[in-house]
């Protein structure tokens, strides 16, 4: 887990509150969110996502679009390219692999990077395509 003692990708204070008080709220929080996303997920895009009922790379992907577009202000995403898609596949991976203990937190320090980094600026002119 993020809150635990092992050393975190990203600085604790940027993913969770510093207060040690509430972690424990906002652990339950994010794991309700991660499976109404990932249910959401599985519902428009079909279950064709999940691997063994376990989170793939690609539902990761599809959830964070979901996650980006559900945050105020709305905005339409801009279309993905193939090699746009894979890059976030092989990024949504690699967090599946460093946090092989909890998919919840693979998804919170995917959305944490790509956010932080700007790997999906929008635009209010595009709209989304989701293969």
């Amino acid at each position: 887990m993020l809150m635990g003692s092992h050393t975190s990708l990203v600085p604790t204070s940027c993913v969770v509150p510093q207060v040690k008080d509430v972690w424990s709220f906002v652990e339950e929080q994010r794991a309700d969110t991660f499976e109404d996303l990932k249910d959401a997920a599985v519902a428009i895009f079909g279950d064709a996502l999940l691997d063994d009922d376990e989170v793939t790379p690609q539902l990761m992907v599809k959830m964070l679009l979901i996650q980006m577009n559900h945050k105020t202000p709305h905005r339409r995403l801009r279309v993905l390219s193939s090699t746009e898609q894979k890059d976030l596949n092989a990024v949504a991976n690699a967090f599946l692999e460093l946090c092989d203990q909890s998919e919840t937190d693979a998804y919170w320090v995917f959305e944490f990077f790509v956010v932080r980094y700007g790997i999906l600026e929008t635009s209010h002119e595009t709209e989304v395509c989701v293969p």
